[in-house]
Order: structure tokens, then C-alpha cells, then sequence
């Protein structure tokens, strides 16, 4: 039933937004959130666009040489991934690819499109915000309908709306929301349905129960780069059952060896051993009742990297970078 819901929502989402160039934004940065679905964390820029798959495109552009990390995703009817375009395609910063006779075309690379419409996510993480966009957004030649490039005040409002009817499909009546304080794989069926990212591994940790607080601890890679296996590592407080992010903090704003205090707004950290001296925190909003906290890891597409869903395959690969979490006793 969800399976056939979203892809009714999902051709008919991708249909409506087709004549319009990047129509969509989602980010949750310096307390303004916009199209807070997927769990978004404080250095993210998600632009979206859709196009159908007989169309005759060009995609043009360029990405920040200082970003910390960057790809563009294609996604079927299902909102399930059938192409990604990485940084290690175009590591010289600017990309030029075509979409034609139902296929994409990059390089010596020929892709087919398995749906009659799909969508292209842009993942731009950086910490730099000075005129980003439109300057880094793809710019799009469609030799076969016209498609309009359309106002920042558009693209909010066309945001808002989809927002409101992704709420519809309440992930929380379809997947049962499990406490399990252990960082741990989610189970790949809730993965594949929030437009994943394929350089990505999520790790769920979630209080045993509600207004507990969490303590993380673990230590960060020497260097965490593009030239290196890891690129880009964050922790986010988020609501299993919207699917949104509360709280986020990347691995720029966390010391060496870090330790992270997780609790509620209201909690009343004088009774804790919290000290912001020397601790990092993270929050839940309040209204959230169903709090989890993602462990986000992205791999630079210059590595070859095979992650399982055991945990044996996360113990070999995080191996001394994966955090220990336990429920802080007051």
C-alpha cells in the first residue's frame, strides 16, 4: 500500500514541478527550515527538479572548490536512486551532461531511465552562504518544452506546499519506530524511501525512553576530506515520525575527541554534567515524540567504499570512529 501511495504522489509531484528549473529547496540552517524532509543538518542545500525522460536536456554548471561535499542524484517514480553524478566525475569542479533518447549521457558513461519521469537532487554541503545560488545552481537547456526559471519567493512556496503533502505519508504508520540507544543501520525499506544518498551511511540511535538524556562520545578522523575515505560526518536530532532534523552538528564545529549531551529544550541541564566549556549539545524540539538522533557519514566518491547492514560491517569500517552512546544518569 505505501509502496503504490508514493509512487501515485511521487509521478504526480514530479509531472506538476516538470516546466520549472530547480522549483525546489530544502535546508535547515540558523533556526529557518524549508522543506525540513529527509533530515537535512546545518550545512546541507537540497535543490530538486524534475524532468521527463524523453525530453532532449543539457545540464550545465560548477561547484564550490572549497564545498564540503557535492553530487547530483537521480531518482525513479519511487523516489528510489537509479544514478548518482560524484564529485570523482568532475573533480575539476565543473560537470556537463546530457539527458536524450531516454538516457543520460556523461562522458563514455550511458545511463538508461527506467521511469517515464524522475527527479535530480543537488546535495551541496558547505559552510559558506555568500551568493551561493543561482550561481551553483545546474542551469538546464531543455530543447523540448520550456522551462522557466522561477523566483526565490516561488521556490519557497512551492517548497512549503510539497512539504505539507509529504506529511501525509506519515512514515510513522508504516515503519515501527523502535528504542534502541546502540547506533545501529535502519532497516534499508525506511532508507530507500527518503531519497538516500549513495555516498551516505546513517547510523539511528534512539533514547530507551522518553526525556532521557544522551551522552556520545568517540573521536574524529585525522582528516576528513574529499582526498580521503571520509568527506563529511554529522550528528542530527531528528523526528522519526516527520522525518524531520531538530539540531545538527557537523564535524567542523566538534573537537578531536568530542562528547555530545542529547536532550529536550526543557531539560534542566544544571543537574547534568554538562559543561559547555568543554561539551558539545544537541536538542529535541519540545513536540517531538518520537526522538532519534542520525549519525550521518559521507564517503568521498574517490574511494571505493562497501558498506554492509550488519554490524559487523559497521565495526570494520567506522572501526575506532564509530560513538558510544549511553543514557546520562542525573
Amino acid at each position: 500500500m505505501f509502496l503504490s501511495m508514493r509512487k501515485f504522489f511521487f509521478r504526480n509531484w514530479y509531472k506538476f514541478y516538470m516546466d520549472k528549473s530547480w522549483p525546489l529547496v530544502s535546508y535547515n540552517r540558523n533556526g529557518i527550515s524549508l522543506l525540513n524532509i529527509a533530515y537535512p543538518d546545518s550545512t546541507s542545500f537540497y535543490h530538486c527538479m524534475t524532468v521527463k525522460k524523453t525530453d532532449t536536456v543539457q545540464v550545465i554548471g560548477k561547484y564550490p572548490n572549497d564545498s564540503l561535499f557535492w553530487n547530483i542524484v537521480f531518482y525513479d517514480e519511487k523516489g528510489e536512486i537509479f544514478f548518482s553524478i560524484e564529485e570523482c566525475n568532475f573533480p575539476n569542479y565543473r560537470y556537463n551532461f546530457f539527458i536524450q533518447n531516454g538516457e543520460i549521457y556523461i562522458g563514455d558513461i550511458i545511463v538508461p531511465i527506467p521511469c517515464d519521469y524522475f527527479c535530480m537532487i543537488q546535495r551541496l554541503y558547505t559552510i559558506d552562504t555568500h551568493q551561493l545560488f543561482p550561481k551553483y545552481l545546474p542551469r538546464i537547456k531543455n530543447q523540448s518544452r520550456t522551462v522557466r526559471d522561477i523566483t526565490p519567493c516561488e521556490r519557497t512556496e512551492f517548497s512549503l506546499s510539497l512539504s505539507r503533502w509529504i506529511r501525509c505519508l506519515n512514515y510513522f504508520y508504516f515503519f515501527k519506530y523502535d528504542r534502541n540507544i546502540d547506533f545501529n543501520y535502519p532497516p534499508h525499506k525506511i532508507i530507500k524511501t527518503l531519497f538516500p544518498n549513495p555516498q551516505a551511511t546513517y547510523l539511528v540511535s534512539s533514547p530507551l525512553k522518553h526525556g532521557d538524556i544522551l551522552h556520545i562520545s568517540g573521536t574524529l578522523p585525522d582528516v576528513i576530506h574529499r582526498d580521503s575515505v571520509f568527506q563529511y560526518m554529522g550528528f542530527m536530532t531528528c523526528n522519526f515520525s516527520s522525518i524531520s532534523t531538530d539540531d545538527s552538528i557537523s564535524h567542523l564545529d566538534l573537537s578531536k575527541n568530542y562528547e555530545i549531551f542529547v536532550g529536550y529544550e526543557n531539560t534542566d541541564w544544571e543537574t547534568t554534567k554538562f559543561n559547555a566549556k568543554i561539551h558539545h549539545r544537541l536538542l529535541w524540539r519540545k513536540q517531538n515524540h518520537y526522538p532519534i538522533v542520525v549519525f550521518r557519514i559521507l564517503f568521498s566518491s574517490f574511494e571505493t567504499i562497501h558498506m554492509g547492514c550488519s554490524d559487523k560491517s559497521i565495526s570494520s569500517t567506522l572501526g575506532p570512529f564509530l560513538p558510544k552512546v549511553a543514557t546520562l544518569t542525573t
